[in-house]
């Protein structure tokens, strides 16, 4: 987000910037009250958080350094492509179990997104070919 920008004035563009970065938040620390705000509306990002939060919650931990947006072409007219290089990820889905890893790479999404009083909230996430 621009020096002048807030979240009610951001572009599209901005607010996808600071998407990933709270998701990456979510991920890392295990809650992320920020993200839950704007996502609440999306089936799959919420499906997300409560995986992170279950792992958290048994003694397990994520450790990812986000991803970079590559590239943003607006679709339609909510709808966003966003082209991502993710980073590798270290985890463990409990305090018992072994530590597993992504190696992290290219992805492509699809946000749909809204505008509300208070700035973008994400509608969907889905997962595109690259």
């Amino acid at each position: 987000m621009s020096e002048a920008a807030t979240p009610v004035d951001e572009t599209a563009e901005e607010f996808i910037q600071r998407w990933a970065e709270l998701n990456r938040d979510m991920q890392n620390i295990g809650a992320s009250p920020e993200y839950e705000r704007i996502t609440r509306g999306c089936e799959p990002c919420q499906g997300a958080i409560e995986r992170i939060a279950e792992i958290h919650a048994a003694g397990g931990f994520v450790e990812w350094d986000g991803m970079e947006i590559t590239r943003i072409k607006k679709m339609y007219t909510r709808s966003y492509d966003v082209w991502a290089t993710s980073a590798p990820t270290r985890y463990k889905n409990s305090e018992s179990s072994p530590v597993e890893r992504f190696k992290g790479g290219p992805h492509k999404f699809m946000l749909t997104l809204r505008r509300t009083a208070d700035g973008f909230v994400v509608d969907d996430l889905a997962r595109r070919p690259l």
